[in-house]
């Protein structure tokens, strides 16, 4: 068996979740464009809102 190093493997994979977190909210617009904004559109006003 090859031998990889854990951080080298760490870094695909935080690569590769990363891709598939950008490909999840593409395809989660491209079904429902509005209901997609108003979720973006409502963490953005509870993030900006001071407590």
């Amino acid at each position: 068996m090859a031998t990889v190093s854990i951080d080298a493997w760490h870094a695909v994979r935080a690569d590769l979740n990363c891709h598939q977190q950008k490909r999840h909210q593409q395809r989660l617009f491209r079904r429902s464009p509005t209901t997609y904004l108003a979720a973006l559109e409502q963490k953005f006003l509870q993030s900006a809102l001071p407590l």
